[in-house]
């Protein structure tokens, strides 16, 4: 069964010759509040990248926001974690946990 995306963005490069290939690239948000999921997935020359990171602790309105920012930043898959990781420190900043945890321990990698 196929889980239903909870926002899905998706950018269209054109191949410029010389300066850039044509690309697909999809950016969504999956899972269900308390735990959330982004994937970023780009498709190449025929060949897929992809980036799948847990969003643990986040509500789903913040997360769209997340998947949202990596698409209008046109973000690449492998600058994903990275992106990821600093959004999250910054979501967490002013509560309780903030200090409790380091961004890493926060996002989890799903398989």
């Amino acid at each position: 069964m196929k889980t239903a995306a909870l926002a899905s963005f998706t950018k269209d490069y054109s191949e410029i010759p010389g300066l850039q290939r044509a690309a697909h690239v999809e950016y969504a948000l999956f899972g269900a509040e308390g735990r959330l999921h982004v994937r970023v997935r780009a498709v190449c020359g025929g060949k897929t990248r992809a980036a799948l990171c847990e969003l643990p602790g986040l509500d789903a309105g913040f997360a769209r926001g997340v998947v949202r920012y990596l698409y209008e930043n046109a973000v690449p898959v492998e600058h994903v974690r990275d992106i990821l990781e600093e959004l999250q420190y910054k979501a967490w900043a002013g509560t309780a946990d903030a200090d409790a945890c380091a961004p890493a321990q926060k996002i989890g990698k799903i398989r």
